[in-house]
């Protein structure tokens, strides 16, 4: 009663609220057959995912640190529960399958010069390896733009071959005792590209795929606004002379 009076009131001090896990831990102690332990496990489920190891920073603020593996765990041991009631169960599902959920982004921040250090990010959870592959794209093969309104559908529609693929890097996490967080490995490619468009792929153990496009080229765009216009000029970015010139 002490720790759910705590997690829910907006008047509990910093002070008492970095008591409530303990306070949590100790109830359930030797506690199964109380009727309210499934319900106790389950808010201290919620205050674990939300708040986790909670601490104080030297100004006084109240600074969470979600305990995502052992969040997941209770709620685990709840699934079969049969005092929860079901909006609990309900709730209980949607936050395992939120936290369990395989996640994988490639991050490309900008065009490169043929010849530059090309590096990109790979952003990922509840994965612990898999494979970064690069394709050049053939541009005869590779593109139809018809009917495509995002990025995201001209990446997936991209068409290479095999026998396109000139890098193969394997990948692995390093926290694997929290795979639940999103983690950020920044991959410097250990070769120089020439002019053209590339397939980035990555494709993990689990079978989860990510692609993104990368751009190799000489030509940087300025755009040019004014009230009444807008004026696109291409220039080589190398020597800043128009394409026209």
């Amino acid at each position: 009663i002490l720790a759910l009076f705590d997690q829910f009131d907006q008047a509990t001090s910093v002070t008492e609220k970095l008591r409530i896990r303990e306070t949590y831990e100790q109830a359930l102690i030797d506690a199964e057959e109380m009727p309210w332990y499934d319900s106790a496990r389950f808010h201290y489920g919620l205050w674990l995912q939300e708040i986790g190891n909670a601490s104080i920073d030297g100004e006084g603020q109240f600074i969470t640190n979600p305990d995502l593996p052992t969040a997941a765990l209770v709620f685990r041991s709840l699934t079969d529960s049969l005092s929860l009631t079901r909006a609990q169960q309900q709730e209980i599902s949607e936050r395992l399958s939120e936290l369990e959920r395989p996640e994988i982004v490639i991050e490309i921040s900008q065009v490169y010069l043929p010849g530059a250090d090309v590096d990109l990010d790979l952003v990922w959870k509840n994965m612990t390896e898999g494979f970064l592959r690069i394709f050049e794209i053939e541009p005869e093969i590779g593109f139809s733009f018809e009917g495509l309104e995002s990025n995201a559908q001209i990446t997936d529609a991209v068409i290479v071959s095999p026998e396109a693929e000139i890098l193969e890097i394997p990948v692995n996490r390093d926290d694997l005792e929290n795979p639940y967080i999103y983690e950020t490995k920044t991959i410097l490619l250990p070769l120089a590209l020439e002019l053209g468009a590339y397939l980035v792929e990555f494709e993990t153990d689990g079978s989860e795929t990510a692609r993104e496009i990368l751009w190799v080229t000489d030509i940087a765009q300025i755009n040019s606004v004014s009230n009444s216009h807008q004026t696109i000029t291409l220039i080589y970015a190398e020597f800043g002379t128009s394409v026209d010139e």
